[in-house]
C-alpha cells in the first residue's frame, strides 16, 4: 500500500451545488482506482483514489474536480475488491 504524502491544490467537489454562481470550464473526465488482489489484503482506499483524480485532474490545469461516481466492486478479473471513481476536472473560477 502506498502512503500520499504530496499536496495537490486541487479542491475535491463532492456535489454540483458548490459551483452554483461560479464559471467554470470543464476539462475532461479522470479517473482514480485500486485494486486489492486477494481478500487476505488491506481493503483498498478510497482517499488514495480520491486523490488520483486531484492528481491527474491537476495535469490537466484543473484547480477542481467533481466527483461524479465512486463505486466498490467485487469479483474483477485480477482483484478481489476494485475501487473506481470517476470525475470531472474543472477549472473555477476564483
Amino acid at each position: 500500500m502506498s502512503v500520499v504524502t504530496s499536496h495537490t491544490p486541487v479542491k475535491l467537489l463532492s456535489h454540483p451545488d458548490e459551483l452554483a454562481g461560479k464559471p467554470f470550464l470543464a476539462l475532461g473526465r479522470v479517473t482514480g482506482s485500486a485494486c486489492q488482489t486477494r481478500a487476505a489484503d488491506f481493503p483498498t482506499d478510497m482517499n488514495i483514489v480520491r486523490h488520483q483524480l486531484q492528481t491527474k485532474a491537476a495535469t490537466l490545469h484543473a484547480n477542481a474536480v467533481l466527483l461524479n461516481n465512486c463505486e466498490i466492486t467485487a469479483s474483477i478479473e485480477g482483484c478481489y475488491r476494485q475501487t473506481l471513481c470517476q470525475g470531472s476536472a474543472l477549472r473555477v473560477a476564483q
